[in-house]
């Protein structure tokens, strides 16, 4: 099943879902897509994840750069929201059964480094971040999360989105994006592994 986001900072992508008719372990059910669709492998996203957020499909964005309705798609290409979203989410459930391989393993597994010996740990932010230190600052609030926390690329994500939400100047035609979020996070662990080496 496709779905459409109106989040802004990733216009026109599509959120792609399972949904199956009984339990499955997610990983598994992963392995088995893998196999169907290799390429899946490289997407950048996909739920559930590493990190402590979940995602519901047809959900209501309701945050700064998102508001409104996902949108699924139904064969024939029409979109549907709301009940009628759930309505075909029943529907269109794949069998349980049709999850045949077992688990990937992570070829790099998320590893927490230990804090180093500070006075200080990294403390979330507090204030508003004007425009124009808004990349900096969260680039020092990754590394921060990186190196002082130990925290792997998908929490400090979800860390710098938060603060972009709630702290970053909104400033229409210059939209925060994700990708550039992701890019800070990974920047960040790698200097952070750096350090520790």
């Amino acid at each position: 099943m496709l779905e459409n986001s109106p989040s802004l900072d990733h216009p026109g992508s599509l959120h792609l879902w399972l949904l199956f008719d009984g339990l499955v372990h997610a990983e598994s059910g992963f392995a088995t897509v893998i196999e169907v669709v290799p390429e899946l492998r490289e997407w950048p996203e996909r739920w559930p994840g590493p990190r402590t957020s979940i995602r519901l499909p047809g959900a209501n964005y309701r945050r700064p750069g998102a508001e409104g309705w996902c949108q699924l798609w139904r064969p024939g290409g029409l979109h549907v929201s709301g009940d009628r979203a759930w309505a075909l989410m029943l529907r269109s459930q794949t069998k349980a059964d049709w999850v045949t391989a077992t688990a990937i393993p992570d070829p790099e597994p998320a590893r927490r480094s230990p804090a180093r010996s500070t006075n200080s740990r990294w403390i979330p932010p507090t204030l508003p971040i004007g425009q124009g230190n808004r990349d900096a600052s969260l680039a020092r609030y990754a590394l921060a999360m990186a190196d002082q926390c130990g925290m792997s690329e998908g929490d400090i994500y979800d860390k710098l989105r938060r603060i972009a939400d709630e702290l970053c100047e909104q400033v229409p035609g210059d939209p925060l994006l994700d990708s550039s979020l992701w890019a800070k996070a990974r920047s960040a662990v790698k200097k952070a592994r750096r350090l520790d080496a």
